[in-house]
C-alpha cells in the first residue's frame, strides 16, 4: 500500500508526479491552477490533451493570472475545445491537483527555492 502522504522537494519530481498521476486517472483531474507556476504555462499539456481524448474528464479552476498572456489564453482556448472544463477565480492563492478523487498533490511551500534543482 502507497504511503498516506509523501514529499516531492524538486522542480523535476514534482513535474513527474503530475505526469504520472495523469496517466493513472480513470475517470477525472481536478485542479486549481494558480502562480508560481513550474515547467512552464505557455504550452498545453499534450497529456492532458490525449488523455482527454481517451475520456478522463479535467476539471481545472485557473486564477485570474492564467489570462496575463495571448500565450496562456492560446494554451486554455486548445484545452477548453479538447473538453476541459475551465473556471475563472478573480484570486486563485491555493493550489492542488486532484486524481480521480482518492490522490492529491499539493504545495506546501510557495518559497521560490523550495523547487530548486539544487
Amino acid at each position: 500500500m502507497p504511503e498516506p502522504v509523501g514529499r516531492v522537494l524538486a522542480r523535476h519530481p514534482v513535474l513527474a508526479a503530475v505526469s504520472r498521476l495523469q496517466l493513472e486517472a480513470r475517470e477525472e483531474v481536478i485542479a486549481v491552477d494558480a502562480p508560481p507556476y513550474i515547467g512552464g504555462q505557455s504550452n498545453p499539456n499534450d497529456l492532458e490533451l490525449r488523455r482527454l481524448a481517451d475520456g478522463v474528464a479535467y476539471r481545472f479552476i485557473y486564477a485570474r493570472e492564467a489570462l496575463a498572456s495571448p500565450e496562456h489564453i492560446a494554451a486554455l482556448r486548445r484545452c477548453t475545445e479538447a473538453g476541459e472544463q475551465a473556471r475563472f477565480l478573480p484570486d486563485g492563492r491555493l493550489k492542488f491537483f486532484v486524481v480521480d478523487r482518492t490522490t492529491a498533490l499539493l504545495p506546501v511551500s510557495y518559497l521560490p527555492n523550495c523547487l530548486d534543482d539544487a
